[in-house]
């Protein structure tokens, strides 16, 4: 059985192969791979492990109605089953798209662009999955907190991509290799020459001293510095030496990141939620309704600034002191810590907004939402922005 995922509609002629197609290389026949409801977002990723269960990696959520099946989810006996749960941020284990997935046995590797996955510390962009008995989740023997980077990707030719490194710092080697031999030659011309001026003052004439040794003068005749010809041979023998030559790997193309045509509250004065976390399914009774548009599946970022009293000097908005205490008011916007990450589907989504982020409630004040759309090569879209108001 082959199975192709990606960005398509209608895989085969069925209208719930959307996605993700399997296909019988026997027949050559054409399937859907779920049963209730079509894939909600493309798939990057697959991979197979050795018992033959395949993973799916992606932006999609709910697959088969399955609340924990968001971004990453495995098909075992025609069945599909979520890869567990414990991320901060959702039901699901992996909070925002999966770029690339990897088997080795039974064991998966799973390149995100979230962190603590399943609710792991030290599980950040890169972890280890497995579904021999249940979704058990391990950050990877090298990933203490923070050590991948968030456009971490894994595939079966990392090497290559390491070796083809290694060929383009070649040439830069090769230039400090020559920088180190002209410095050597120079520091070789220099003590010919002071060799050269102690035997003029002291080497007598003739060469030979009394006790039949040769002068200073004379040694300082037979060291010369090599001649123009010598140096261009040294180099051709050099850059004749073979180096160890791989394939380059075919480059791989990622999908830009979501255009946000439209971010709207449905009120911008509400209560904050005192438990909970930064959003939920839209259901309101203490928040707001947040909707916004998007051109494409996709993953949008949403941070939050709070409005602070400030003094305009210069065209700039600075903090109040007694010396700018004369001039001009103005709204400084200062970051709140914390952010979360929604999966959204092409066109119209909405979440709802509970006044809580990082943990933490906010507390009365003006404020701003800021979203933005986030690509699997760590591109983003223009920010949206948005005003509310918190009140007790």
């Amino acid at each position: 059985m082959l199975y192709v995922g990606g960005e398509f509609h209608d895989g085969g002629g069925f209208a719930s192969a959307d996605y993700l197609v399997a296909c019988d290389l026997t027949t050559g026949q054409a399937r859907p791979t779920v049963t209730t409801a079509a894939i909600s977002g493309p798939v990057y990723a697959l991979t197979a492990d050795s018992n033959g269960v395949l993973y799916a990696g992606g932006g999609f959520t709910n697959l088969e109605n399955l609340p924990a099946a968001d971004n990453v989810a495995y098909l075992a006996g025609g069945t599909w089953h979520a890869m567990g749960s414990g991320s901060p941020l959702c039901d699901c284990a992996v909070s925002t798209f999966v770029r690339s997935l990897t088997a080795i046995g039974t064991d998966i590797y799973v390149g995100t662009d979230s962190t603590n996955v399943a609710g792991i510390a030290q599980a950040d962009n890169v972890a280890r999955g497995t579904a021999r008995t249940g979704a058990r989740w391990a950050p990877t023997p090298a990933g203490t907190d923070g050590w991948f980077p968030p456009a971490t990707s894994i595939d079966a030719a990392d090497e290559l991509r390491l070796e083809a490194l290694r060929r383009r710092q070649l040439p830069e080697r090769r230039r400090q290799s020559r920088g180190r031999l002209h410095r050597g030659l120079r520091r070789q011309r220099l003590e010919h020459r002071r060799i050269q001026r102690v035997g003029r003052r002291a080497a007598p004439r003739g060469g030979r001293r009394a006790d039949g040794l040769r002068s200073a003068r004379s040694r300082a005749r037979s060291a010369k510095p090599l001649r123009g010809w010598q140096l261009h041979e040294r180099r051709r023998r050099r850059a004749s030496q073979p180096h160890r030559l791989q394939p380059t790997p075919t480059p791989t193309t990622t999908p830009a990141s979501p255009n946000i045509s439209a971010l709207r509250l449905s009120r911008t004065t509400f209560r904050a939620a005192p438990s909970g976390g930064p959003f939920r399914a839209a259901r309101v009774a203490i928040g707001t309704i947040v909707s916004f548009t998007l051109d494409k599946p996709g993953s949008v970022r949403f941070t939050i600034d709070r409005a602070a009293s400030g003094r305009k000097v210069k065209s700039r908005c600075v903090k109040p002191s007694a010396k700018n205490r004369g001039k001009p008011r103005c709204d400084r916007w200062l970051a709140v810590k914390g952010s979360f990450t929604v999966t959204g589907r092409k066109g119209v989504n909405k979440i709802e907004l509970r006044g809580r982020i990082g943990g933490k409630t906010l507390k009365p004040g003006r404020y701003r939402l800021n979203a933005k759309g986030i690509g699997p090569a760590a591109s983003s879209s223009p920010t949206k922005r948005t005003a509310f108001k918190i009140v007790r």
